[in-house]
């Protein structure tokens, strides 16, 4: 006997759809149990859906077509594990635990077709991996608890906005659609707001979204640049005020695929560059001819890619985008040195330059002058950059630069993404993808805020005000926006210090 996939066609979509909704939204483990239970569908024992039990299905490989076995353990004396019955640790008898992945017993072959798709799993398990954990410090110790998605969708912000003065995360206020300082939040439960460090500091949503949506703006603009083709005497050249990780490892990896192609291989690189300069000379010329003209000639890059980011990424989402850089430049230099990469050479460079270093080592205590030692330092210094090039240059280039590409592109995706979200409709389940989006490219956005010298209640009273916010990325270094001075904290009437 073995398991196979139910007939109930209601039963299928909802499996997809529950995985859909927990790759691409912020929601709680509780919150898909409660709709699946609202759709009418029971778990295996006809009972309602817990959260127990959706985080075992989204776990579960059988979905793959993969079923699996052992998953968890529960004996008293024995074990299965990859090498046969063990027995059991003390610690462990009788007690229901999780098995190690290693000792999951898994079917070798697909058992049927899945019933999710691939990128989609991947997605929900990457998610699972990477869910953020909260320290709680306890009467038994420190734990580590698991956040568990986003509990009210309106508040889309709620676990990533956090206070500079404290470092806490900024409490959630429905009512008000507002955040506020986490600390100021647990003296004033306790009583203690005399020995709180921060005022109440708080932020309205609305303000929150106005930066964020200028920080993806300017963030768009700034990739547009970055995967845009480049002018070729400026291809190697870090843009000025771009500080992205991708970008500077990207430029790197180019500067090296072209010194490698003109040091060892020069005849083919200066082919290429003329090949490069002709092609554009007629690009130039066709603009010119063409200058009053709409759309762009079949085959360009316009045509192919698209003239704008937005363009692109649609293209990239219907899986028509360059999966290389789109430059011929560049192209025609990853063929050649795909093709003329010799790490044997490279080695073998680097050993003579070894042996040159060595002499010159021995011949250093016999130099007569101090100006001669001086000359011999600047020997030893261009040789040592020279051997630390030639030692970066067994790794590949060509994949360094298409990687840093792919991922260049993937974060303009990630942009695109959060700014359609942003812009859609209302609903609980729109403001979860929203918080996904955002959560897939911001993991923390920091307010600081600076106190006004006010006291007393009433509307602009405000004990502190937002001076900036701080956005840092998933990947690459953060992006400070100062606030223009018409924010405050909103408050209608004084919750601080007396």
């Amino acid at each position: 006997m073995r398991i196979v996939p139910t007939r109930d066609k209601a039963k299928l979509a909802a499996v997809k759809g529950l995985f859909d909704r927990y790759a691409t939204e912020a929601v709680t483990f509780f919150g898909l149990a409660k709709w699946l239970n609202e759709l009418g569908i029971r778990n295996s024992f006809g009972q309602l859906f817990q959260s127990r039990d959706i985080a075992k299905m989204l776990t579960d490989e059988a979905y793959l077509g993969y079923p699996t076995f052992s998953k968890r353990r529960s004996g008293r004396f024995h074990r299965h594990t990859a090498n046969g019955i063990a027995p059991v640790e003390r610690e462990l008898r009788d007690k229901n635990t999780t098995t190690d992945p290693a000792d999951v017993i898994r079917t070798a072959t697909r058992l049927f077709e899945p019933l999710v798709d691939s990128e989609t799993w991947e997605g929900v398990q990457h998610k699972l991996r990477h869910r953020p954990k909260k320290i709680i410090k306890g009467k038994t110790g420190i734990l580590e608890v698991m956040v568990n998605g986003l509990k009210n969708p309106s508040l889309f912000l709620a676990g990533v906005a956090v206070c500079v003065g404290c470092g806490a995360t900024m409490v959630a206020r429905s009512d008000r659609m507002e955040y506020y300082c986490g600390t100021w939040d647990k003296h004033r439960t306790r009583g203690t707001l005399a020995e709180c460090p921060c005022e109440r500091n708080g932020v309205r949503q609305a303000v929150l979204e106005k930066y964020i949506g200028k920080y993806l703006d300017e963030t768009g603009r700034r990739l547009e640049l970055l995967t845009r083709r480049p002018d070729g005497s400026h291809l190697t050249d870090r843009l000025e005020g771009q500080e992205a990780e991708a970008w500077e490892a990207y430029a790197a990896g180019v500067t090296q695929l072209i010194g490698y192609l003109a040091t060892h291989h020069p005849d083919e690189y200066n082919t290429i560059r003329r090949e490069d300069a002709a092609r554009r000379a007629e690009d130039e010329e066709e603009v010119r001819a063409g200058a009053g003209s709409k759309g762009a000639k079949p085959g360009s890059l316009a045509a192919r890619y698209g003239k704008t980011l937005d363009e692109a990424v649609d293209k990239a989402l219907k899986g028509d985008g360059p999966k290389e850089p789109p430059d011929p430049f560049l192209q025609d230099c990853l063929a050649a040195y795909r093709r003329l990469f010799d790490p044997s050479a490279v080695a073998g460079e680097l050993s003579r330059l070894d042996t040159e270093h060595t002499a010159l080592v021995d011949q250093w205590s016999q130099l007569p002058t101090p100006g001669a030692k001086q000359k011999a330092k600047r020997k030893f210094e261009e040789l040592e950059a020279h051997m630390v090039e030639l030692r970066r240059q067994p790794e590949d280039a060509a994949e360094v630069v298409t990687a840093h590409w792919r991922e260049m592109n993937s974060l303009s995706l990630a942009i695109t993404n959060a700014v359609v979200a942003l812009k859609s409709e209302a609903g609980a389940e729109a403001m979860r993808r929203r918080a996904e989006a955002l959560r897939g490219l911001i993991c923390k956005i920091e307010c600081q805020f600076a106190p006004t010298g006010k006291s007393g209640g009433g509307r602009g009273n405000a004990r502190s005000k937002l001076i900036s916010v701080t956005f840092h990325p998933v990947a690459g270094t953060g992006t400070i926006m100062v606030v223009d001075g018409s924010e405050s904290n909103g408050r209608e009437r004084s919750y601080g210090k007396p």
